[in-house]
C-alpha cells in the first residue's frame, strides 16, 4: 500500500513539473520564434489567389517579427508576421511579399494568434517589383502553434475581396535549406582552395621562368576571372547576411574567395600587366600613370560586373554570356601566332572551376536560393564551356589557327629556307654556334664537307637555327639581331 501511495505521489509530481514547464514554454514562446525564418507550403481554395498567381498551391517562407522596442525587455511581443509566397516554388518566378500586423496578443488556451489586420502586398516577377496593391486587404488570420518543440505552425489567411483563402502548413524546420547551404559551403570552399593552390603555382611559375610564358596568357581572360571571383565573394557574403541562421556556414566560402581574388588572382593579373607594359613601368615618369591605370581598370570592372550580375542574375540569356570568357584566350593565341603552351594549372585549376557555380543553381532543383532549374541552360553552359577547352587543346596540338579557315588567314612569311655555306664561321647569334651545325653537334663531327641545312631566315634577312628562333619567338616577336618586329609563325 505504501509503495502504491509513493508511485501515485511521484506521478502527480511529474505531472505538476510538466505543467509548470509547459507554462514556462508558453510564456517564452514569443522569444523562441521571434525573427526566425520558417519554411512552409500554401494552398488556396480560390482560383487566381492574390489576383496574381496562376496556381493554387506552392511553397512559402515566413517569419514572426518582434517589436523593436522590446529588445531589452524580458517579455517579447510579436509585432507582425511576414510572408513570401512563391508560385510555385522559385523566387525568379511569380512571388508575393505580404506583411500582417498582429494587434491581438497570444492566446495561450488556443496556442494561437487570432484576429484581423489591414495589409498591403507586393507582387514580384523575376524578383523585380512589378506592381504594388495599395488597397487595404482586411485579412483574417489564424496562426496556431501545433508543436512547441519544433516549433511547427498551421495558418489560415482569408479575405474574399483580395481573392484570399489560404491554408499554410509548415514543414520541417528549415532542414532542407540547412543541408543545401552546408553542401554549397563545402562545395564552394573546395573549389576556392583548388583554384587558390593552382593560381599560386601559376604566378610563382611565371616568376621562376622569368616571364617566358606571360605572352601566351590572355590579360582579358585573367582579368575577367579575377573580377568574377571578387563578385562571387560579395554575392556569397550577401547570401550570408540574408540568411542569418546560416551565417556561419556561408561566411567561410566568402572569405576564401575574397582571399583568392585579393591574394592570388590579383598577383597573377599584375604579373601579366607588368610584363605586358614592362618598358612603360621601367620609366619613372610613366610608372605611376600605368600603376594607377591598372587599379582604376580593375576596380571599375568589378563594379560594372557586380551591377550587371545583380541586375540580370535571374536571366539565363545574360548568364550564358559569361561562359564565353575563354574566347579572349583563343583570339590571343591566334594573334600571337605561337603554339600555346598547355599549362594544366591554368586550364584545370584557374579556368575550369568557374563552370560549377551557375550549374549548382540552374541544375539543382533544391538549391538554397530557390532559383528555378533549367535543363536547357545547363546543357548549353556545359557545351560552351567544354567546347572552349577543346579549342584551346586543339590549338596546343595543331597550332593556334587550327579553327580558322585558310582563306581567312593573311599571307604569311616563309621562315624555313635551305642554306648552303662553306664557311663554318657564320653563327647563330642566339646560341653562338655555327649555322651548319645543330646546337647539340660538336665541331669535330662536322668535318670540312659542304653541308646543306634548313634554317630560319627573318624578313630582315638574319639567319638562325630553327629550334633557337622558335624558342625565341615563344617569348617575344622581335628579331634577336636587329630588334625589329617579325611576324608570327601561323602554321
Amino acid at each position: 500500500m505504501r509503495i502504491l501511495f509513493k508511485i501515485i505521489k511521484l506521478f502527480i509530481m511529474i505531472i505538476f513539473i510538466l505543467i509548470q514547464a509547459y507554462a514556462e514554454t508558453i510564456e517564452n514562446i514569443s522569444e523562441l520564434i521571434a525573427n526566425k525564418v520558417f519554411e512552409s507550403h500554401w494552398q488556396s481554395s480560390l482560383n487566381n489567389p492574390f489576383m496574381f498567381f496562376d496556381g493554387k498551391n506552392g511553397n512559402s517562407i515566413f517569419a514572426m517579427v518582434k517589436n523593436q522596442s522590446d529588445r531589452n525587455k524580458e517579455n517579447i511581443n510579436i509585432e507582425r508576421a511576414v510572408f513570401r509566397f512563391f508560385d510555385p516554388k522559385y523566387i525568379d518566378q511569380k512571388q508575393i511579399y505580404l506583411e500582417i500586423y498582429i494587434f491581438n496578443g497570444f492566446k495561450q488556451e488556443l496556442n494561437s494568434w487570432i484576429g484581423s489586420s489591414l495589409a498591403n502586398y507586393t507582387t514580384y516577377n523575376k524578383n523585380q517589383q512589378v506592381q504594388t496593391f495599395t488597397q487595404k486587404c482586411n485579412i483574417e488570420y489564424n496562426i496556431t502553434i501545433l508543436d512547441l518543440l519544433t516549433p511547427q505552425f498551421y495558418m489560415s489567411l482569408k479575405d474574399p475581396e483580395c481573392q484570399l483563402d489560404l491554408e499554410i502548413e509548415q514543414g520541417l524546420y528549415a532542414s532542407q535549406s540547412k543541408l543545401q547551404i552546408i553542401f554549397y559551403s563545402f562545395f564552394t570552399c573546395f573549389l576556392g582552395l583548388v583554384q587558390y593552390f593552382c593560381t599560386t603555382r601559376l604566378y610563382r611559375g611565371l616568376l621562376y621562368s622569368e616571364f617566358q610564358n606571360v605572352p601566351r596568357i590572355s590579360l582579358l581572360t585573367v582579368g575577367f576571372v579575377t573580377s568574377y571571383d571578387t563578385c562571387l565573394s560579395l554575392f556569397i557574403f550577401s547570401y550570408a547576411l540574408q540568411n542569418q541562421l546560416y551565417f556561419q556556414y556561408l561566411i567561410a566560402p566568402s572569405i576564401i574567395y575574397l582571399i583568392l581574388s585579393a591574394n592570388c588572382d590579383l598577383k597573377f593579373l599584375w604579373i601579366l600587366w607588368r610584363a605586358r607594359y614592362a618598358e612603360e613601368l621601367n620609366d619613372p615618369l610613366r610608372q605611376r600613370h600605368y600603376f594607377a591605370r591598372f587599379f582604376i581598370i580593375f576596380y571599375t570592372s568589378i563594379i560594372v560586373l557586380y551591377v550587371l550580375m545583380k541586375s540580370f542574375e535571374f536571366y539565363n540569356q545574360f548568364i550564358i554570356l559569361l561562359s564565353f570568357f575563354m574566347v579572349p584566350q583563343i583570339i590571343h593565341n591566334i594573334q600571337q601566332g605561337q603554339n600555346p603552351k598547355f599549362i594544366p594549372e591554368y586550364i584545370f585549376g584557374f579556368l575550369l572551376p568557374n563552370i560549377f557555380q551557375p550549374l549548382y543553381f540552374r541544375a539543382n532543383p533544391d538549391n538554397f536560393r530557390y532559383l528555378s532549374p533549367s535543363i536547357t541552360f545547363s546543357i548549353f553552359w556545359v557545351i560552351i564551356f567544354v567546347g572552349q577547352l577543346i579549342i584551346l587543346y586543339l590549338q596546343y596540338l595543331y597550332g593556334p589557327t587550327v579553327i580558322v579557315p585558310k582563306f581567312f588567314l593573311p599571307k604569311q612569311y616563309q621562315y624555313y629556307q635551305s642554306f648552303k655555306s662553306e664557311q663554318v664561321g657564320e653563327e647563330c647569334v642566339i646560341c653562338l654556334i655555327s649555322l651548319v651545325m645543330e646546337p647539340q653537334e660538336s665541331e669535330q663531327e662536322l668535318g670540312s664537307e659542304l653541308m646543306s641545312k634548313q634554317i630560319m631566315i627573318t624578313p630582315c634577312q638574319h639567319k638562325f637555327h630553327i629550334t633557337c628562333l622558335q624558342n625565341w619567338m615563344d617569348v617575344k616577336l622581335t628579331c634577336p639581331t636587329c630588334r625589329k618586329d617579325i611576324p608570327p609563325i601561323l602554321n
